[in-house]
């Protein structure tokens, strides 16, 4: 099937009107792998988890996509933009499409570009210059969860994430390599604030150089569904920090980035009757990336530390990957991912020792 065929069969599929699409691009990933886990911790987190520590193999989607994107010049400089893609679960899980990936519409000119919807956000797009690796188990690049590699870390870790919904960003021109981004959120609930998150970002590029700083605010009050103990409401005032440098010849690549999770209210992490409930400190991250071209191979290896004030608790990444590429669109790769938590026993009140886990990835990707 052409390819302009297969787009007019999409978006129609999509509900798309054809008639506007001359400059739309029908594009998509696919991305398994076979992934070998190996946690290692003992019986106390293996119940806080509701794991066992044994090893197992699953075959694993990772991030499989599928979009339309294109723009149509509406005249004197400016151009509508639009993106609307899915993230497809090509092993056929229960749940064959994701919709938290990027969908948005907006204009562009000489002034810059505003777009509204789901989106990247400023702080993925300076901290995510390091997402290298296919995995999805890998490292995330940004303070943005409650759990890592399947393991608790005694933080929420922030706020930042890859993309947000009903946001609005406006990214302006580039100027001799120099430009910002800015993002606010409103997620139209009913409380005291209209604006639920924003972020600014400051980029520079010139030649194998990166440079990147960005800032997050959010503010917000959320339920907190915790214990009876702990308040029922919460009012959630966080900042976070980010910065980048990453130098790239083509050849070789280093990168160094550095954030930091500053939430107003500090908590310390607990367990109650065998559930573990992650607490918020101030947090500090430090990740160090590598790459080595060689002919159609590409060898990773990150390494990333991260620090948790007021708790005596670190965790340690080390991720090691090799990428083949096959053609332009087709690539395998085998990745390594380790994660060990040195966890402060005294302040959960427990034994959990410092739990860890490896695993091995071994995948295909194909790009269209």
């Amino acid at each position: 099937m052409k390819r302009s065929t297969m787009a007019l069969a999409i978006t129609a599929a999509l509900g798309i009107s054809y008639a506007a699409q001359a400059d739309t691009t029908l594009y998509g990933s696919a991305r398994v792998s076979v992934d070998w886990t190996k946690p290692n911790y003992n019986s106390r987190v293996a119940d806080i988890v509701g794991q066992k520590d044994n090893q197992y193999l699953q075959v694993v989607n990772n991030t499989s996509r599928l979009g339309v994107q294109g723009s149509e010049d509406l005249g004197s400089g400016m151009s509508a933009i639009y993106q609307y893609e899915f993230g497809v679960d090509v092993p056929g899980g229960d749940n064959y499409w994701n919709d938290n990936r990027p969908r948005w519409v907006g204009l562009k000119s000489d002034f810059g570009a505003l777009t509204l919807g789901t989106q990247y956000t400023p702080f993925y797009n300076v901290i995510g210059y390091t997402d290298n690796f296919e995995s999805v188990k890998s490292f995330d690049y940004y303070l943005g969860g409650n759990t890592i590699l399947n393991l608790p870390t005694l933080s929420s870790k922030g706020n930042a994430q890859l993309r947000l919904g009903s946001s609005v960003v406006y990214t302006t021109p580039e100027w001799y390599g120099l430009s910002a981004q800015g993002l606010v959120a409103m997620n139209g609930a009913a409380g005291p604030n209209n604006v639920d998150d924003w972020q600014a970002n400051m980029t520079y590029k010139n030649g194998p150089w990166f440079v990147g700083a960005v800032f997050e605010n959010t503010r917000d009050v959320v339920a907190n569904e915790l214990v009876d103990a702990v308040a029922t409401e919460n009012k959630t005032k966080t900042k976070q920090y980010g910065a980048l440098i990453g130098w790239d010849n083509k050849t070789f690549s280093l990168t160094g980035s550095w954030q930091q999770y500053n939430p107003d209210d500090k908590v310390n992490a607990f367990i109650v009757d065998g559930t573990f409930y992650p607490g918020q400190h101030k947090v500090n991250d430090y990740t160090v990336q590598g790459q080595y071209y060689f002919g159609k191979d590409v060898l990773r290896a990150t390494y990333s530390y991260m620090k948790f004030d007021n708790v005596d608790t670190k965790v340690n990444y080390v991720e090691l990957g090799l990428e083949h590429n096959l053609s332009e669109r087709t690539r395998l790769w085998v990745e390594y991912l380790h994660s060990k938590n040195n966890l402060d026993n005294d302040k959960l009140g427990a034994d959990t020792g410092d739990p860890s886990t490896n695993i091995v990835s071994v995948g295909v990707r194909h790009d269209f």
